[in-house]
C-alpha cells in the first residue's frame, strides 16, 4: 500500500494504490464474491443482463459471512456528481443496485487519532493482564496497519500514502464497533408467562 521514502513523511505510494477501474457492479461482485454470497455462486449473463442479475444479488439469500454494517468515506460518498442531467451521490449509486452503506462517522482526523491512541494505551512498565493491556490487537498479517502505524505522522495534512489504513482505524474506533460473536444472537431459554 505504501513504502519508505526519506523526504515523505508519511511514505510513498505503493503499487496497491492503483485504481481498479471498478464501477459498482463491479464492487458488489467483489464483495459477493469475498462473502461467499449464494446469488454469486450462480453464473451470471453478460452485459445488461448480468447488471440486473448482479443487482437482485442479496446477502439475506445466504451468506458465509455475516456483515452488520458496511462503511464508505463520508465526504467522497456524498459528493454530488452529475448523471443524467441531477445530482447523484456515490452512495445512491450503490443503493440503486442494492448494496447499502453508512458513511463513515467524524470529519475530524484528531479526534479519531486520540482514540485509537486511547485502544492502543497500556502501561508498559507493568505485567499485561485483564486491566493494563490495549483494547485494540492488530494481526501479523495486517502489514500495510503496522506499517501504517508506525509511520504515519499526518505530515501531509490528511494527503499522505500512509492515511488510509489510518482511517480505517479512525472509523473503527469513531463508530462504537466492536466484535460480535456468532452465539450473541442466539436465544436463551428460561421464565415463563
Amino acid at each position: 500500500w505504501a513504502l519508505p521514502d526519506g523526504k515523505l513523511g508519511d511514505g510513498r505510494r505503493g503499487p496497491a494504490q492503483e485504481p481498479f477501474g471498478f464501477g459498482t457492479i463491479d464492487y458488489k461482485r467483489e464483495i459477493a464474491r469475498l462473502e461467499g454470497w449464494t446469488d454469486a455462486e450462480k453464473e451470471t449473463g453478460i452485459g445488461r443482463d448480468e447488471v440486473e442479475q448482479i443487482t437482485a444479488w442479496t446477502a439475506e439469500n445466504g451468506a458465509k459471512q455475516t456483515v452488520l454494517r458496511r462503511f464508505i468515506d463520508s465526504r467522497f460518498a456524498s459528493t454530488p456528481h452529475i448523471e443524467n442531467d441531477r445530482p447523484v451521490t456515490l452512495l445512491e449509486n450503490f443503493a440503486n443496485i442494492g448494496l447499502y452503506f453508512d458513511t463513515t462517522p467524524g470529519d475530524e482526523i484528531e479526534e479519531g487519532v486520540q482514540m485509537i491512541n486511547n485502544l492502543l494505551r497500556y502501561n508498559p512498565d507493568k505485567p499485561v493482564d485483564g486491566l493494563n493491556c490495549p483494547q485494540l490487537y492488530i494481526s501479523d498479517d495486517c502489514v500495510n496497519t503496522i506499517f501504517a502505524l508506525r509511520t504515519w505522522r499526518n505530515a501531509e495534512r490528511g494527503k499522505g500514502a500512509t492515511k488510509d489504513p489510518i482511517d480505517n482505524l479512525r472509523y473503527f474506533a469513531l463508530s462504537g464497533a466492536e466484535y460480535i460473536s456468532p452465539d450473541m444472537f442466539q436465544s436463551s431459554g428460561g421464565g415463563h408467562y
